[in-house]
């Protein structure tokens, strides 16, 4: 919700503020399950902590990228196609 009221301050496009949304929704979500992860790995002793968590957010910070592209192009077509897929729940405070 913390990002949508950031874009809600601008005049953007409804399309395009959910486009954003999700395309920074899904690199954090990348990245922080990467984070998890490394800490399982730790824990588990398969790996050492520094190494495991470095390793694994060092690379979700570049696969993130590609994963944030891939999802905003997707609900920007759905959004564009057949808008009707997408519910907002009024969350965007429009529509």
């Amino acid at each position: 919700l913390g990002i949508i009221k950031v874009l809600n301050k601008s005049s953007m496009d409804k399309t395009i503020k959910i486009t954003l949304s999700t395309a920074i929704g899904s690199y954090i979500s990348i990245v922080l399950a990467a984070l998890v992860c490394g800490i399982e790995l730790g824990i588990s002793n398969v790996i050492p902590f520094a190494i495991a968590i470095s390793t694994m957010v060092y690379w979700h910070l570049l696969i993130g990228i590609g994963e944030a592209v891939i999802s905003a192009l997707i609900i920007y077509y759905i959004l564009k196609t057949k808008p009707s897929l997408i519910i907002t729940q009024n969350l965007m405070g429009v529509d």
